[in-house]
């Protein structure tokens, strides 16, 4: 199995790989892990599975052998030889050799993601999500655990961001599993979490709204008021808050979504 230490670093030393920082490459070496987080996609044979920054291929080979097809978009070019010598044997397995940062919308048909997510790409592999695959139902990625504060927070909380707003509207996040540090070569510094998002097919918007809320949280210190005032006269912002009965110096974080989405549907009306 590709999930193991053995297989890892055999494969590191025979192909002269060696693992990138900037592209957070810490490998899986637990099978269990592997298969675990697989498991949270549900039915995947017969299905059309993306993943995104398979890496040495510890997802991908549970995903193939479990009869799904697989659409990988990988950046590594060390990686893309590896994996089209691994997988090159399934017909079911596509690479693309890209980043999926710079992927069309177009080509983004799927209804099951799985990533385990680099560290400094996170947020914004995440927005191309959530805002690019329409038919999205489920979404399954691992993320280090220092992340996950700002990811689970939502709405109304002082650890609230545009994404955790995003995440809340979009449909349901789940935290699903911790792992290991030690279960990954190299040990990065922190543990890891898996979790699913369940995309509510009904909520349709996509970058505008998120765009809004990033102006919201543009200056996290100041007011609503004060992170709109480039855009809009503050009289007339202080009035809208005014009939939204919302307080006049409330600030991002103080807000539930439903006060986010009546005033960025008030402002879009304009």
């Amino acid at each position: 199995m590709i999930a193991s230490k053995e297989y890892v670093m055999k494969t590191l030393t025979e192909e002269n790989i060696f693992p990138k920082k900037n592209f957070s490459q810490n490998f899986l070496i637990e099978e269990d892990v592997a298969r675990d987080i697989v498991t949270f996609l549900g039915e995947i044979k017969n299905k059309r599975v993306l993943e995104i920054g398979p890496g040495l291929g510890a997802l991908t080979e549970i995903l193939l052998k479990q009869g799904a097809e697989v659409f990988c978009y990988e950046i590594d070019k060390k990686m893309c030889v590896h994996l089209n010598k691994t997988f090159s044997i399934y017909p079911t397995f596509h690479l693309i050799e890209r980043n999926f940062l710079k992927a069309k919308k177009e080509e983004l048909s799927f209804s099951k993601v799985i990533s385990d997510l680099p560290y400094q790409e996170t947020t914004r592999i995440l927005e191309k999500v959530l805002t690019e695959i329409e038919d999205l139902s489920i979404f399954v990625f691992m993320v280090q655990k220092e992340v996950s504060t700002r990811l689970e927070a939502g709405s109304h909380s002082k650890n609230s961001s545009p994404l955790s707003c995003f995440l809340e509207y979009k449909g349901k996040l789940q935290k699903e599993k911790k792992v290991l540090r030690t279960s990954f070569y190299p040990s990065p510094h922190v543990d890891s979490l898996v979790y699913s998002f369940f995309s509510d097919s009904e909520k349709k918007e996509g970058k505008d709204f998120l765009r809004f809320l990033k102006q919201c949280f543009l200056l996290r210190r100041k007011t609503l008021v004060n992170n709109f005032v480039s855009k809009y006269e503050k009289d007339f912002l202080l009035k809208i808050l005014k009939e939204l009965q919302l307080p006049e110096n409330i600030r991002p974080e103080e807000m539930r979504l439903e006060d986010f989405l009546k005033l960025y549907n008030v402002l879009r009306a304009i």
